[in-house]
Formats: C-alpha cells, structure tokens, sequence
C-alpha cells in the first residue's frame, strides 16, 4: 500500500491551531491510533493475521510496516486528514504523545522518501522538510509543536487556515473519543438540491465513526439537523429503509441485524455492532465485488451461419 493510502485510511484528529491549505475543509477524516490498537477486536485479529502470516511464510504486521518506513510508535499517534472536497485540498495532522513530536518528525519524514531526503527550511516559523517524493508529487512537513506535526500531503502549498471559519461541528466531531470517525459538512448546494429529501434538507452535520465499545467496537452513523424535527422525520425516513433493506432478497439481512436507531436532541442516531456475523457479511460483500469486477466477460454464443443472420446475433423469430 502507498504511503498516501497509510495517511488516508490513519487519519485522525487533534488539537490543531494552525494549518497549511486556503480552503475552508468540510470533511475530516480521523482515527485514534493509540486506542484503536488495543481494542480487544484489534488485537485479536492482528494476532490471528501475524499467526496465519507465520505460518504461510508471509510477512507480520511489523514487517510491513517497515517495509513503508512506519513504525509501530507512529501509529500510535493521532493522524488526521482535513479535506475540502471541492478544491481537494488536504493537510494531515498528527497529534503525537506528549513531547514525542520532534522523535516522529524525522521518522515520519523519512517516510514520505522525499528525493534526496529533501530541504530543511522553515515554514510559518515551524521547522520543516519540504520536496519531491518518488512519484514526482511535492510534498511539506512542519513540526507545529513538541507534541503536533502536520504534512502537507496535495502540493498546494503551504498557505495559512482560518480554523474561524470552519464549522464548530465538524471540529466537535473530529475531537470525539471514536476509534475512527469520518464527519462531512453539506455544503448549502448540496442542502438546497430540490432533488434531496425534504428531511435531509436540515442536516447540518453526518458523521460515520467506529464506536470504543468493548468487548465489540460498533459502527455508528449520526446525523446531526437543525431542529428536532427534522431529526425525528429524517430517523422515521431511515427506519423505513432499513425496513425495506431487510425485506430485499438481493440484500444480505445479517448487515442489518441488530441495527438501533434513537434520536435525542436533534440527532439521529443508527449504531449496530461490530460482531463475526457483521465482519463475515462484509467479508462476503467484499468478494463477492471483487469477483464481479475480475469476472471475464461472457463468452457470445453463436449458432452456425445459415446465410441469413449476421454472425454473433440470434436469428428473426418467426
């Protein structure tokens, strides 16, 4: 997997004050690496994946991880990706324990193999590595503090954020205590599509995050609206279409067990949890995709050429 992916699919959330690109962000895109990794779910299939690798002569988590230049102390840090999804521009920011921020710097430099290990230079005050990485994108690095480091991962440049204007929201939602969390502002064009439900036109906020609860993590959706009700007329909108979800043959039922749904205080709430019958259901979807995506395509059947139809097509019927 690219470096770029490992940033995206880590991101997470600290307390950032400063940032690197002009755009306002509505998305962010966050996990808590320390808590995600001793999760009782984590660890035990990290474990069960190192036993199978050991046993089939494949590389462990560990080894892969070197194999990118990572290592096990930088995932335990907060690693987040802020994202205006209009311009695309992003910056990743990592929140590390206290104090450890300098140590990771260099590491996580390292990491983005930057040509020639690339420029050490200043940037807002911040000391900083900027350059070229071996796909030819430009990439910045900034020790923000003792304890933040941030990366400027889309060649935009290093501009200043107003962290002002970004939405109380969605940086509420990026500070929350989930192992994993992506939170999305709609934009008012969005919001004042006519073709949108009326019970959406009053989301302010939509939040997809992986709960810390134990011993089984649970996938959680929230919808945050302008008043209670539309978050009431928006959850009786979401019970109709789990409801016909259910009834469809076409799709697996065991992905809609056990799904709670609760609205409190203008927010729709819809959790289920991460249990083996989930995991074995998207384990299943996952193939199943897979396998239509790599199928080869139906060979044409074709009946003798009788002088009056034109190859590859099925004959007049009479």
């Amino acid at each position: 997997m690219k470096k770029r992916n490992l940033f995206l699919v880590a991101a997470t959330v600290g307390a950032m004050a400063f940032s690197l690109f002009s755009a306002v962000p509505d998305m962010v895109i966050s996990v808590d690496g320390a808590a995600l990794l001793k999760h009782p779910q984590a660890v035990k299939y990290r474990s069960e994946f190192d036993g199978k690798a050991e046993a089939s002569g494949e590389k462990k988590v560990s080894q892969l991880l070197a194999d990118e230049k990572l290592s096990e102390e930088m995932l335990q840090s907060r690693i987040s990706l802020y994202l205006n999804l209009e311009s695309q521009e992003s910056v990743v920011v990592i929140d590390t324990p206290e104090g450890k921020a300098p140590e990771l710097f260099e590491q996580f430099s390292r990491s983005m193999q930057l040509k020639d290990g690339g420029a050490k230079t200043e940037i807002a005050g911040c000391r900083a590595v900027t350059g070229i990485n071996d796909t030819g994108n430009r990439r910045e690095i900034l020790l923000r503090s003792p304890s933040q480091i941030q990366i400027q991962a889309d060649g935009s440049g290093a501009l200043p954020l107003d962290f002002s204007k970004i939405s109380k929201n969605l940086i509420l939602a990026a500070k929350s205590d989930r192992l994993a969390s992506l939170a999305f502002v709609p934009p008012a064009a969005v919001l004042n599509n006519p073709t949108l439900p009326p019970q959406l036109q009053a989301l302010r906020l939509l939040t997809l995050g992986v709960t810390g609860t134990e011993p089984e993590a649970e996938l959680e959706i929230v919808g945050q609206f302008a008043d209670e009700q539309s978050a009431l007329a928006a959850k009786g909108m979401a019970d109709m279409m789990i409801f016909a979800f259910q009834q469809n043959p076409e799709v697996d039922k065991r992905l809609f067990e056990n799904v709670r749904s609760d609205v409190a205080g203008g927010k729709v709430s819809l959790r289920r949890p991460i249990d083996q019958t989930f995991i074995d259901a998207m384990t299943q979807l996952v193939r199943d995709r897979l396998a239509a995506a790599t199928a080869p395509a139906a060979a044409k059947i074709e009946k003798p050429n009788d002088g009056n139809t034109v190859p590859g097509t099925a004959p007049a019927a009479q």
